[in-house]
């Protein structure tokens, strides 16, 4: 509501016109108005905004009049600033309207005719019926041309509008960051159609690796250093994956998968003292990065699994192992050479391995390799365990957001008459925003606008934060209001990728400013 009022109350005119005698034009009878008093209480507020002082002002009679006439903004549940912002137009429009008796007039075809002359007996219709402040300072016309696909004939209609709800431009692609594991882990960052499926990205991430004919790639969503989840299912929309995700992809040997195989899941935790009981627990102890094999699923001896992890730790063993370290110690010495744990996959208890062990065929089967200080030393699993990369990371500075993704606001004008361009960024021109070319002028007369209130948003659909930024005119200067603070701002800051609504002004040049004076 702040956010949406303060663009309001400094939009000249409107100050202009709410600072003065107003009462003429309210109209208590208007059945599609509130009874004048949804124009009383925004005047009232405005004036004591306007008024001389510092303080802040708290609109609780404006909020009231506004719950009773629009009971879904009660409340302090955030709502949609344009939503709001349409209520208030529509609703001051007619407490305003000067037209007590509205006329029916029956639109007549264009027939063919000029769009000028079109333009002007529509126009003049609408104003028979609708004649406001919020008319004369807001409201415009679409030019709407329909072709009927049977006869080919055309139909022009001038269609009054308040406001250009401008598509913002979306990209068909998507850029997607996957970490491949491959005797090294090597992050890939690839570019796949933004409804495509998981098909597409294993496809685009099995280029961008060079795999080979009889290799594949087995995608896993990696959360709290477990998989979270494989990805198998090839038709998978693409939407399922998060930005903050985190994927990995193993690389296997075709023999390697498939009929009578089954995964197994190598998780990793710090030796504790206390993890030397027979129900040892993991809670906030994993590390690093899940690593997968595929296991005969048959019974498998203790030296058969250390040498499945030995195999997968191989390329983090160090060339030479630190001055002072233990000697190895051979399997033959032990049944494992690593502290190997089975995880109940229903619970965070671990359990020792048993020296005949056979994996679970239908599901992943989970075991966690204990590090103690050896390991460590004997494994470099800083390199290869740290964490990975997310999906995507949205850069932190809008200038290099604009740079790489961009589009002008005038464009995303033109796709509103010409769509679609996809892109990301608006970059919004704060001055001369030249709409000449999608206007119908006389022969050398220009549209150019000025930039003087956002409303801007951060955060989601349902929730976040609304500030806004608008113009003094008389110290062309900006501020931004946030709540009950009021500061200055750079003009230079204004722009950010949380703009949601922008407020421009027409700026006339001398001649049209002195023929509207004569007027």
């Amino acid at each position: 509501m702040n956010s949406t009022l303060q663009c309001l109350v400094h939009t000249p005119p409107f100050v202009d016109y709410f600072l003065k005698d107003y009462s003429d034009d309210i109209n208590e009878d208007n059945p599609l108005g509130m009874r004048g008093e949804l124009a009383t209480a925004v005047g009232e507020l405005l004036r004591k905004l306007w008024s001389s002082g510092k303080n802040a002002v708290a609109p609780r009679f404006f909020k009231t009049e506004l719950a009773r006439f629009a009971p879904h903004f009660s409340g302090y549940n955030q709502h949609d600033c344009q939503e709001m912002l349409s209520f208030l137009l529509d609703g001051l429009h007619e407490d305003l309207n000067k037209v007590k008796q509205k006329s029916y007039t029956e639109s007549k075809d264009s027939d063919g005719r000029p769009d000028d002359e079109v333009a002007e007996e529509m126009w003049k219709y609408h104003k028979a019926r609708n004649d406001s402040v919020i008319v004369d300072v807001c409201q415009g016309q679409y030019k709407s041309t329909l072709v009927c696909p049977d006869c080919g004939k055309f139909s022009i209609t001038f269609d009054p509008f308040m406001y250009l709800t401008l598509p913002l431009p979306t990209s068909l692609t998507r850029s997607m960051t996957v970490s491949v594991f491959y005797g090294d882990r090597t992050p890939y960052t690839v570019t796949v159609p933004k409804d495509g499926s998981l098909g597409d990205l294993s496809n685009a991430i099995g280029a961008a690796c060079g795999l080979k004919d009889d290799e594949s790639l087995l995608l896993a969503d990696v959360y709290a250093h477990k998989v979270y989840k494989y990805l198998e299912t090839p038709l998978l929309s693409l939407s399922e994956i998060r930005d903050n995700d985190r994927i990995v992809a193993y690389r296997f040997n075709q023999m390697h998968r498939g009929p009578g195989k089954a995964k197994l899941e190598i998780l990793h935790s710090e030796q504790k003292q206390s993890d030397f009981g027979r129900d040892a627990e993991i809670s906030g102890k994993l590390f690093g990065i899940p690593l997968v094999a595929y296991v005969n699923t048959e019974r498998h001896s203790g030296s058969d699994i250390d040498a499945v992890i030995s195999g997968l730790l191989s390329p983090l063993h160090r060339t030479h192992s630190p001055a002072g370290s233990l000697e190895d110690t051979t399997v033959g010495e032990k049944e494992f050479s690593f502290s190997v744990f089975w995880l109940d996959r229903y619970s965070s208890g671990l359990k020792p391995l048993e020296s005949d062990f056979v994996p679970n065929p239908l599901s992943a089967t989970r075991l966690v390799v204990k590090w103690d200080e050896k390991e460590h030393e004997k494994y470099d699993s800083s390199s290869y365990l740290n964490d990975l990369p997310e999906v995507y990371k949205e850069t932190s500075s809008v200038a290099e957001e604009a740079s790489e993704q961009e589009a002008e606001l005038v464009e995303v004008a033109r796709d509103f008459c010409v769509p679609p361009k996809i892109d990301t960024f608006v970059n919004f021109p704060i001055h001369d925003l030249d709409l000449s070319k999608y206007v119908k002028n006389k022969e050398g007369e220009s549209y150019l606008y000025e930039l003087y209130a956002i409303s801007n948003h951060e955060g989601g659909m349902g929730g976040g934060h609304y500030t806004a930024y608008a113009k003094l005119m008389d110290e062309n200067k900006w501020y931004e209001f946030d709540d009950r603070r009021v500061s200055a701002i750079d003009e230079s800051k204004i722009k950010s990728s949380a703009a949601y609504v922008l407020f421009y002004r027409r700026v006339r040049s001398e001649s049209e400013a002195s023929s509207m004076d004569e007027d």
